[in-house]
């Protein structure tokens, strides 16, 4: 849903936000929508996600925030409820490489992932999960700095 600071339904909700100079490729966001919201939207406004941020509704529905951009034409894909497995094996079908990946905890207890992915360049890149801190680390320094981490997040316990 477009944000409206008049309705305090959605009050529960928190980001956490950067904000940067526009390169004048014009963006969206939006909240509050289901898998397919956010494929209607995408298509709706010729655009491509390059962030999406799931999450439990009150009324425990699983929804995404989104943010999009206009599509720049080079091919991209999305999915959610992924176990990494599943994440594997779609970068392997599309030869794709990951551009985001977001942790969950389905409803059913069970470990799943957002994704965003586009072709891959043919540069070297690693995706790892489930690490403790010690693997996490020499991981990392197993690339010899020669790779930097573009993300990281806590699976939680």
């Amino acid at each position: 849903m477009p944000f409206d600071p008049q309705n305090n339904a959605v009050s529960y909700l928190k980001f956490v936000t950067i904000l940067a100079p526009d390169n004048g490729q014009g963006w969206w966001w939006f909240f509050g929508q289901t898998p397919t919201d956010v494929g209607n939207l995408l298509t709706q406004n010729n655009a491509m996600p390059t962030q999406l941020a799931p999450y439990w509704d009150t009324d425990g529905s699983f929804k995404l925030s989104v943010l999009m951009q206009p599509d720049n034409g080079r091919g991209w894909w999305w999915f959610w409820g992924q176990t990494p497995a599943d994440v594997s094996n779609l970068l392997s079908q599309n030869n794709a490489m990951p551009v985001q990946l977001t942790p969950y905890w389905d409803s059913d207890g069970s470990f799943k992932l957002v994704v965003i992915m586009t072709p891959d360049n043919g540069q070297p890149w690693w995706w790892f999960w489930g690490l403790d801190i010690d693997s996490t680390f020499q991981e990392i320094n197993a690339a010899g700095n020669q790779i930097p981490v573009q993300t990281l997040s806590y699976l939680g316990c």
